[in-house]
């Protein structure tokens, strides 16, 4: 009986010394709300729509500890309707994100699998769709990516650790097809710097046939279909904010290019389309309680032009449950890349039926 209590307390204590050594937590984001919309193909709509400040989600993440600094890692993040509890991301089970891999607290991590490109990383947070106003304000068709629409298969990427403010980062993404390393490669680079009021951001992204590589077979937006075959697809930008007390400003640019477009009647274009969109934040912190931000964006294309304002009042009931009040209106001109009047199409919804489309919603979200 003496020999079994020492043996039940032996495996006691070697199962708590492997629980205290590792971790892992379920977490997630639960956003839905009511919107109404002005016009969806030549018609005003009222619909429950989900996600607008953030796509709906859950995920697993975990960490080993293997001494000297060094921990396994890993993140499993499920994308997903909340209205109907579809798989988003095209069917996947871990659309957002899945990866393995290895962190040092003196160097950084090294992850493989499906992960955000460094410009989403990078410089995403700086962008109002990110931590401002919500992803339903992203820049027209997200074509630069910086709400990390797309993400990136196969990958590997490398984040450095902090370094008193500063980090910086790549990914690269094998193609897979045999006979050929450059076919459906994506890579990408960036780094940021974050320091009391003051927070800096570059990123740059590369990637070899878009149409597949970065968006699944299908590119749906007017703002870019009309580049659907194009070689090649390169994304530069950069932007910063400074927080003042209570009063956070901030800007960016990005510069899109499809390059090496062919003719045809699906893509009447040919040659290299370019994109810049500019950007201007703020965000006012009111109170424990109100948060209040407002974005405007400019988008210049080959032959059209974007504007867009919007703006959202956030109440929280607590720290991770909040409601909310959102509106963005969008205005379209010119020729859009299909050849055809540009119409407004705020992202997120069906595009107008006219040049301009607003749209105002009242919403719910709660982090777990």
């Amino acid at each position: 009986m003496k020999k079994r209590c020492i043996a039940a307390g032996a495996l006691l204590t070697v199962s708590g010394y492997a629980a205290a050594q590792s971790q892992v937590t379920i977490y997630g984001i639960l956003d839905n709300g009511i919107n109404y919309t002005t016009n969806q193909g030549g018609s005003h709509n009222v619909q429950m729509a989900g996600g607008a400040l953030n796509g709906n989600r859950w995920g697993l993440r975990g960490t080993e500890d293997l001494g000297g600094g060094l921990q396994a890692i890993f993140r499993l993040e499920n994308g997903f309707d909340i209205t109907n509890g579809k798989l988003a991301n095209n069917g996947r089970e871990f659309g957002r994100q899945a990866f393995v891999g290895l962190s040092s607290s003196r160097y950084g991590s090294l992850t493989l699998g499906r992960h955000y490109d460094s410009l989403g990383t990078f410089l995403g947070p700086l962008a109002s769709s990110n931590k401002l106003v919500g992803f339903m304000s992203s820049h027209p068709g997200d074509a630069d990516n910086v709400d990390s629409t797309a993400r990136v298969n196969s990958s590997v990427r490398f984040n450095s650790a902090d370094y008193n403010g500063f980090t910086f980062g790549g990914v690269y993404s094998f193609g897979g097809v045999a006979g050929s390393m450059k076919t459906n490669q994506i890579y990408s680079f960036g780094a940021s710097y974050q320091n009391g009021p003051v927070h800096l951001g570059f990123g740059y992204l590369n990637a070899q046939n878009p149409l597949n590589s970065m968006y699944d077979g299908s590119m749906t937006s007017p703002v870019n279909r009309g580049y659907s075959s194009a070689q090649s697809l390169q994304v530069i930008g950069a932007g910063g904010a400074y927080q003042f007390g209570a009063l956070k400003l901030g800007a960016l640019y990005t510069n899109t290019q499809f390059k090496d477009v062919s003719f045809s009647s699906a893509t009447p274009f040919s040659g290299a389309a370019k994109m810049n969109n500019y950007e201007f934040n703020a965000q006012y912190t009111w109170s424990n309680a109100v948060v209040i931000s407002a974005a405007y964006t400019l988008t210049r294309a080959e032959k059209a032009g974007y504007q867009q304002l919007s703006a959202v009042y956030d109440y929280f009931l607590s720290k991770r449950t909040d409601i909310y009040a959102l509106a963005i209106y969008q205005r379209a001109s010119g020729t859009d890349s299909t050849a055809a009047a540009s119409v407004a199409q705020i992202y997120g919804v069906s595009a107008s039926s006219s040049n301009g489309q607003g749209l105002l919603r009242i919403g719910m979200r709660h982090r777990f």
